[in-house]
């Protein structure tokens, strides 16, 4: 059974279409910019048909699409609002079903999926008499407000209703309301009626960008895609059950057989998914010579350019080559300039871009000035899977190290297979997968070890939180091995005033090399999943794992750092040169992430001096800040401490720009800081971070716009950042000065080529893991589709959080504003 329907009547076959139903006007960039004879320019938000008047009334209906909700969204422009006969704009939203038809309809021919149709030019007396049965049958009606709050049941007068409807104040259920697909809604009105011909508008609007109006900044254009397109590909699209999506009797003679389908239309859009305005002229040129179209990113076209039919590849860039990545909507392929476009007409395609460089910052002046970091400002072709609690990133670790176990020999050279081990606090005499005595780690390098291949190891750890054990079970493994040798050793270093705080592993097996970085220690404590049952340590986390070119990076970070410490302590081992990753990345996984991997450590002056740092580095920092400053809709910080005033002051500077009333901030920390894992006695109590919590909080909470939560049902030791389902961090850097300024941290950042609904998908799906979790919500699809409308999940986190949530809003455990004693100069020695 068809799910959709067309917007009108097809015409009955002794009908000529030519003589019914006309094109008044495009819908997309029109003048000019279509190649017309016109001198006016400009975008239409609609498509314009017009319909003859001497037609029937059945072919002037409009119908129903789809099943949903049914509101008006107001009255035509140009007609004046308190005229009760004025050509209404009528809007339906697709209904669960039909949303997730849709989805996958839509997703397979790279076009966008509409949220919502709009019906501009319906005669509002037939809108009535299409309603007034429902509003008169029942006296318990199901209505919604338009913002989707619910009325409940109640039993007013029908007229008052029907009045509120008209206003925009309800909306109706189609199915309740008998106007199920393909059920009549209203005719076209004869306001419009000229030359014999009565015009009427289609609509279709999409996913709306993240940025919100300001007083400062007028509101963006909402998103929209081409009736023309949508509805040619509807009409031969099938369901999921192998059912026609519309009817096939609805497209014989249609209103699209009377519609220009000669063109291409490519919108650029930015990151929040707002038309693209640049200073630059979108280029697109076909295969032939002198095939090339140009138009100017703004207002006027929406971002929008139009290209003729026939070329089929269409190579997209904006301005000068390098300056945009491109990607194509709902497609798994890295981010790219130029890029090619394989499509026929008609189609609207939107391409997705950003500028790395705006996002990837390299190091700023520090004291003295820093020069720059020997690390990529950033990579692309990367692989990041994201690993949210110790279960599942133990278990991922341990599969990567049994693979060692299963090499095959290279006799004669320097091993190709390593490990490399950077932790705060490193264990290595534990399972790391439950019940599998195996998954130790010990247990892992010995297999590796005995194995036919040869193998370095090498770990750096801060040795107060090493057991004596770990270092030796390591540092035993360096004997030979029947034909070749074994290089394994561990180092570590201990200095009260900084900490190697750093909980890296880099692997390289026969399937290539692997880094895992994040806030996960190898420690016993950390076993834990989303469920966080009282038989487990309820410790909650979050890691990632990266494949392709960033993993050279880690690794260069550690050797960097190896080769220092070790040789300020005599044992260097020309074995570690014969390091080298291999970047491979496997063809059946979209490689879209572009990746930096940013560092903190001490500059040569003031508190922490380390010998081998002299101009020191703060990249993370870096980032953050300019991550924060860049934001337009949403921070989500997840946070262990947050007693930063750095970035505390960052996120107040945000929110007072001119333009950040639509900015909201979400802080998550655990209900009490943990200082247990503080070396610093005169503030190594609760108590004290709680207080000092509270002080670099309050200034933040006493903006509406900022929402501070906490759990007490397990301990939020996570390290993460995510703006705007833009761009996010996962690594070891504290929401504290010394992480942003002098203990040893490292942190990926991830910019996703990929978009699904305007927004970038590792960013966005980092956020609603997390949000999921939190909330006490299943982790399966209709938890992550219902939280992954940013709109919708901060209105869930903020107002209806459910009765099993794990957030409740922060109450501070210690207020007050006098900061501990030696606070600034024992514990957090540059937060002034």
């Amino acid at each position: 059974m068809a799910m959709f329907s067309m917007f009108l009547n097809a015409p009955p076959a002794s009908t000529p279409v030519n003589l019914v139903y006309f094109e008044k006007r495009p819908f997309g960039p029109y003048g000019q910019a279509a190649g017309e004879v016109s001198t006016e320019n400009g975008f239409s938000n609609a498509l314009w048909l017009q319909v003859s008047a001497n037609a029937a009334a059945s072919l002037r209906g409009l119908r129903a699409v789809w099943d949903g909700w049914l509101r008006v969204a107001g009255v035509q422009e140009g007609f004046a609002a308190d005229d009760p006969t004025a050509p209404l704009v009528v809007e339906l939203s697709p209904g669960p079903n039909q949303a997730l038809e849709l989805r996958g309809i839509c997703a397979a021919q790279q076009i966008e999926t509409p949220r919502r149709i709009r019906y501009h030019g319906i005669d509002p007396a037939s809108l009535v008499a299409a309603v007034t049965t429902y509003f008169h049958s029942t006296p318990s009606l199901r209505v919604l407000t338009p913002g989707g709050g619910g009325l409940g049941t109640f039993d007013p007068n029908a007229e008052q209703l029907i009045g509120l409807f008209l206003a925009g104040s309800l909306s109706v259920p189609l199915v309740e309301a008998g106007l199920g697909v393909g059920q009549p809604l209203g005719t076209v009105s004869t306001r419009n009626l000229a030359d014999g011909l009565i015009g009427f508008g289609i609509e279709l609007q999409t996913d709306p960008p993240m940025g919100v109006a300001t007083a400062a900044q007028p509101p963006l254009p909402i998103n929209r895609l081409d009736p023309v397109t949508f509805f040619n590909t509807l009409g031969a699209a099938k369901l999921r059950n192998g059912a026609d999506a519309i009817d096939p009797a609805q497209r014989q003679n249609s209103w699209l057989d009377n519609v220009t389908k000669s063109r291409v239309l490519i919108t650029f859009r930015d990151e929040w998914n707002a038309p693209l305005l640049s200073t630059s002229d979108a280029v697109v040129t076909g295969p032939g010579a002198g095939q090339s179209a140009l138009a100017r990113m703004d207002n006027v076209h929406a971002g929008t350019i139009v290209a003729p039919t026939g070329w089929h590849l269409y190579t997209c860039s904006i301005g000068v080559p390098g300056t945009r990545k491109l990607t194509p909507l709902n497609v798994n392929t890295a981010a790219a300039d130029p890029l090619v476009i394989d499509t026929a007409g008609p189609a609207h395609r939107v391409v997705a871009t950003v500028r790395p460089e705006d996002w990837f910052q390299p190091d700023f002046p520090s004291r003295p000035p820093a020069p720059q970091t020997d690390l990529a400002r950033y990579t692309s072709g990367n692989i990041v899977d994201l690993l949210v609690d110790g279960i599942p990133a133990f278990k991922r670790l341990v599969g990567d190290l049994r693979e060692l176990e299963d090499s095959s020999p290279s006799p004669g050279r320097f091993p190709d297979h390593f490990v490399l081990i950077g932790g705060w606090f490193l264990d290595a005499d534990f399972e790391m997968i439950e019940r599998d005595a195996t998954s130790k780690l010990k247990r892992l390098l010995e297999l590796g070890i005995n194995s036919p291949h040869r193998l370095i190891v090498r770990a750096l750890a801060w040795g107060m939180n090493v057991p004596h054990e770990t270092l030796r079970t390591i540092n035993l493994l360096d004997v030979p091995r029947g034909a070749g040798y074994v290089f394994a050793s561990a180092v570590t270093f201990s200095d009260p005033r900084t900490s190697f705080h750093w909980k890296v592993t880099v692997v390289r097996n026969r399937f290539g090399t692997f880094a895992s970085l994040g806030g996960i220690d190898i420690n016993p404590n950390r076993v834990d999943d989303s469920d966080h049952l009282p038989r487990r340590t309820k410790y909650h986390d979050v890691h990632c794992r990266i494949q392709g070119p960033a993993v050279v990076d880690v690794t260069k970070a550690f050797l960097a750092r190896w080769r220092i410490h070790t040789t300020e302590q005599g044992n260097y081992l020309d074995a570690t040169d014969s390091i080298t990753p291999t970047v491979t990345t496997p063809a059946e996984v979209p490689a879209t992430h572009l990746v930096q991997i940013t560092r903190t450590f001490q500059a040569g002056t003031g508190f922490g001096y380390q010998p081998w740092s002299p101009q020191g580095e703060r990249t993370t920092w870096a980032n953050l800040r300019n991550a924060i400053s860049r934001a337009k809709r949403y921070i989500y910080i997840e946070e262990q401490y947050f007693v930063s005033a750095l970035v505390r002051d960052a996120i107040l500077d945000a929110l007072n720009q001119p333009t950040a009333a639509g900015l909201e901030v979400v802080i998550l920390i655990p209900d009490s800081a943990d200082s247990s894992d503080s070396i610093f006695n005169p503030v190594n109590d609760k108590d004290s971070w709680d207080r000092v919590r509270y002080i670099t909080l309050s200034p933040l909470m006493n903006d509406p716009r900022v929402h501070v939560f906490s759990i007490k049902d397990y301990y939020v030791h996570t390290k993460v950042t995510v703006v705007d389902d833009i761009f996010c961090t996962i690594g070891t850097s504290n929401i504290n000065n010394r992480g942003m300024n002098f203990d040893a941290e490292i942190n990926a950042w991830v910019l996703d080529g990929r978009t699904e609904a305007g927004v970038r998908k590792f960013a966005r799906d980092l956020r609603t893991r997390l949000w999921a979790e939190h909330l006490g919500k299943p982790l399966n699809e209709g938890t992550f589709a219902e939280l992954a409308d940013i709109d919708r999940g901060l209105d869930i986190l903020k107002n209806r959080r459910p009765a099993n949530s794990r957030m409740a809003p922060y109450q501070p455990r210690n207020p007050g504003s006098d900061y501990p004693r030696l606070w600034f100069t024992v514990a957090d020695p540059d937060g002034t």
